[in-house]
């Protein structure tokens, strides 16, 4: 019994002595420290520059305008319609081409194939549109200012005619860069011509796939 006793007095004790702690604890609130306010925060800006690319090659500086010249022609050279002149090149330069040419095409050569389809294996193509005024009776050759009796035909390196104001069969184009050369001659649309100075423009419209 006793022992009871005493161990509820110490239960009374500690009980008291937890309400004293806990008194004490709720008597001593010290008043909070104001703190200052920052009206104006600091702030920091990135800018972001750079530029997307359009196409997957870059057409060099030197093609994108270019003034060939003919030489001096003599009328002897034209007998009759269709005769020409020798050739004279002229080239377009592409710089830092990518990889990854994914059209099926029929007519283009170093390909791949697989289920009966032609591909190609990694180059780009290039599909160029030659556009510019025609002879009237003849719209396989470029019109030409001055000179009568003659237009200009355009080929491609393997000698084939390139269709004005259509486009052309495909090139490939390998990584890297690449030149596509052409050449252009008088052809005589008629027995007989007119000796003049000439010029025509023909421009070259360019699309990546």
């Amino acid at each position: 019994m006793r022992h009871n006793v005493i161990s509820k007095v110490t239960q009374g004790c500690i009980l008291t002595a937890g309400l004293i702690i806990s008194a004490t604890t709720q008597a001593w609130n010290p008043k909070p420290v104001a703190q200052p306010q920052n009206n104006s925060p600091e702030t920091a800006q990135i800018h972001f520059i750079g530029g997307l690319l359009t196409t997957p090659c870059a057409l060099s500086v030197d093609s994108t305008y270019q003034q060939v010249d003919l030489g001096q022609i003599s009328v002897k050279n034209f007998r009759n319609a269709g005769d020409r002149s020798p050739g004279v090149t002229f080239t377009l330069r592409f710089q830092d081409c990518l990889m990854g040419a994914h059209a099926y095409e029929s007519d283009i050569g170093h390909s791949g194939y697989s289920d009966g389809n032609q591909f190609s294996t990694g180059e780009q193509i290039v599909s160029l549109t030659f556009t510019g005024n025609t002879v009237v009776f003849n719209s396989d050759l470029l019109k030409l200012n001055g000179a009568q009796g003659v237009g200009l035909r355009l080929s491609d390196s393997r000698g084939m005619q390139i269709p004005i104001n259509k486009t052309m069969h495909n090139q490939y184009l390998n990584p890297g860069d690449n030149e596509l050369r052409f050449s252009a001659s008088l052809e005589a649309t008629q027995k007989y011509v007119r000796a003049d100075a000439f010029d025509a423009i023909i421009n070259i419209n360019i699309h990546y796939f």
